[in-house]
This record gives structure tokens, sequence and C-alpha cells, in this order.
């Protein structure tokens, strides 16, 4: 599915922006751990813009975040 539709992925800078979304949203939940409900809320924001989609997307009218939420429900956790 990524090789079809993804030609650039994330970096590993949005994988530190990915934790520190987490800790924030965990800590504005009143919690000192981040949990995965944590991860998968901040995912969307943080990895639509960091992703560059390939012509197959496009032809497919996927955009970023329809990507992103494939992507979260597709991992097993």
């Amino acid at each position: 599915f990524i090789r079809d539709f993804v030609n650039y992925g994330a970096s590993p800078r949005a994988t530190q922006a990915l934790v520190m979304g987490a800790k924030a949203a965990a800590l504005l939940a009143g919690r000192n751990t981040v949990g995965i409900d944590d991860i998968i809320f901040v995912a969307p924001p943080v990895l639509r813009h960091r992703i560059q989609l390939g012509y197959r997307a496009a032809a497919d009218r996927l955009d970023a975040n329809a990507i992103v939420k494939r992507v979260l429900s597709e991992t097993v956790v």
C-alpha cells in the first residue's frame, strides 16, 4: 500500500514530533504516561504534511489524511 501511494515517508524528525505531541496530549488529559491512543490522536496532524504522495494517490483521490488513517488502521498494536 505505501509503496503504491507514497513517494517519500516521514523523517526521524517526524518521529520526534509524534513523541512530543503524544506527551503533550497525555499531559493535557491529566496523565503522566503516553498511551497508544495519544499517538493515534496526534499522528494525523503530525504526519499529514510530512509525507509526499505519489501520482497514484492523486489519481485515486487520496489525500495524506486518508493515507495516515489507513496506516493507523492496519497497524497492529
